[in-house]
């Protein structure tokens, strides 16, 4: 999200604030108006003014689905990762079709098979939920089932392709070794550059790929594209010695190698003694 778009969501949660404000000073016991405010006060960053507000809006009405839910975010956000399970599971007993609700509470369980089933049930719902193909890809990638997750990513991109970073986890999961698509991998990763230019992992996943096809020439370009944002990063000038190598290019790579062991990568010692006497 850029700059612009934070400062947009800022003003437009303040002015939420304070007509929900004036709401609650002509009905002071309205909960559709605490819920909001409580909405806006979580995108303002006002976390202690949101579970408030959240609490009260429950008190007058403890039926409130989206209340439960919206707290269960708040508190996810939070890190208090059993307090949001709880309340999705409260906002999914009131409101059993409630496709959000499914979907948050699959990640936040930190179980992977239980986010396929609550991501699954999600899906049953609403066909076209994005966000929940997209999660429930991740939690696929958990269970190593890579081919399962590249279908969910697929549908992901189908329905929302601006999804945030939903082509570098696609390229990821196609380099792994069952599926081994590394064509397709580099193609993912170089549509993930495209939006994010200044995506390390994206890079170094991408020199990866290339070099398991054996384009050497371009890991190399990866490679320094990631020293050039990291001057230090051991494992960058590790890969792209071993590139130079496979190039013949020992003296390139035994100097790359030689400044990954400076930088404290003990494996690039042992390239070191094998290739560089």
């Amino acid at each position: 999200m850029d700059k612009n778009s934070i400062t947009e969501i800022w003003k437009k949660s303040k002015e939420d604030i304070e007509k929900f404000n004036k709401e609650l000073l002509i009905n002071p016991y309205d909960a559709f108006s605490y819920n909001g405010r409580g909405v806006a006060k979580f995108k303002h960053y006002d976390y202690p003014g949101a579970l408030k507000d959240f609490n009260m809006a429950l008190k007058i009405n403890p039926n409130y689905a989206e209340a439960y839910y919206n707290r269960g975010n708040l508190k996810e956000r939070q890190h208090k990762h059993r307090g949001a399970y709880n309340d999705y599971t409260k906002a999914i007993k009131i409101y059993p079709q409630f496709a959000e609700a499914y979907c948050e509470r699959g990640i936040t369980q930190r179980d992977p098979q239980g986010a396929v089933q609550d991501c699954t049930k999600a899906i049953e719902i609403d066909p076209n939920f994005a966000e929940a193909y997209f999660n429930r890809a991740q939690a696929f990638d958990s269970l190593h089932a890579y081919k399962a997750s590249i279908q969910d990513y697929n549908k992901a991109i189908e329905i929302n392709p601006n999804f945030p970073f939903v082509f570098f986890k696609r390229g990821y999961a196609k380099t792994d070794f069952e599926v081994r698509d590394y064509e397709g991998a580099i193609e993912d990763f170089t549509k993930e550059i495209e939006i994010h230019s200044d995506y390390y992992y994206a890079y170094y996943y991408r020199g990866e790929a290339k070099y398991e096809i054996a384009d050497f020439i371009g890991a190399i370009e990866d490679y320094t594209k990631i020293i050039e944002m990291s001057p230090q990063d051991a494992m960058g000038y590790f890969k792209r010695g071993n590139s130079k190598y496979k190039l013949c290019d020992k003296n390139g790579a035994c100097l790359d190698w030689s400044k990954a062991g400076e930088l404290g990568y003990k494996e690039a010692c042992g390239m070191i003694k094998k290739y560089c006497k």
